[in-house]
């Protein structure tokens, strides 16, 4: 009696795209894993055995949900404490505190604010707005007085 030893040789074949990201990569000719990415470049999928054509559509843009919960209270330090609900698809929030009177339009841009964090202080009471916002854009404006 003997043994048999055979070795099999596997031939991957890795492509990208015009970007130079990972698009597929193929053993034996046949695709067995691909890497699907959105308009904005970022990855949305990785298909495992997959086979041609076999990026699923990319996910419709999806903007954040509108601010709720948005309420100005005192603090002990004097100024004022601003806070909202968290948005889940939120990436950052922008605060824009308008101008304290409309003769005066001169009015600092949005603050932007980084998700997880939902609370900034101020120094003084107006009306502030504050907006959720992902890769795709920002929710409409909530807004407290």
């Amino acid at each position: 009696s003997g043994i048999t030893s055979v070795k099999s040789s596997v031939a991957l074949d890795y492509s990208y795209d015009a970007l130079g990201r990972l698009e597929e990569v193929k053993e034996d000719n046949a695709a067995i894993i691909a890497y699907c990415y959105d308009a904005a470049g970022n990855r949305y999928n990785v298909v495992h055995n997959a086979g041609s054509d076999s990026c699923p559509d990319e996910p419709a843009p999806q903007l954040p949900a509108i601010v709720t919960g948005l309420s100005i209270s005192s603090s002990q330090g004097g100024g004022y404490v601003v806070s909202w609900s968290p948005v889940s698809d939120a990436i950052w929030y922008e605060v824009n505190l308008p101008a304290p009177d409309a003769a005066f339009p001169n009015q600092q841009p949005p603050i932007r604010i980084d998700s997880p964090q939902t609370t900034m202080t101020t120094s003084t009471q107006r009306p502030i707005n504050v907006r959720a916002c992902n890769y795709y854009g920002c929710s409409i404006d909530a807004s407290a007085f």
